[in-house]
């Protein structure tokens, strides 16, 4: 009992893991500035989205210096456009490459 149990917590567990390294990279670029943010005191709430974190990341004061704001509102604003415009799918390889690029440049800014 204890092999056959153990033989299909593997079959289950195996696909689960597998998956699990398969992150969107705009998805792996949103998280990074939400932790970022987070460390400098603008922690993301879990029901927000992107356009109220941007309302709120404006809002901050503070928080963070102007040009460092300026870019997280931009690359809030592009994240939102491009997760929520449409499936990733259907946007072209080198248009995605673009944005994806677009982010990551606007995360440096923010650093």
């Amino acid at each position: 009992m204890v092999g056959l149990g153990s033989a299909v917590m593997l079959m289950v567990a195996i696909p689960l893991l597998w998956k699990r390294s398969d992150l969107d990279p705009l998805d792996a670029l949103y998280r990074k500035l939400c932790d970022l943010l987070a460390a400098r005191g603008l922690r993301r709430a879990p029901h927000e989205g992107p356009r109220s974190f941007a309302a709120r990341v404006a809002a901050a004061g503070n928080a963070l210096v102007p040009a460092k704001q300026q870019a997280a509102a931009e690359f809030l604003r592009l994240y939102e456009a491009a997760r929520y415009a449409g499936t990733t799918e259907q946007v072209s390889k080198p248009t995605r490459l673009e944005l994806l690029r677009q982010l990551k440049s606007l995360l440096n800014r923010i650093r």
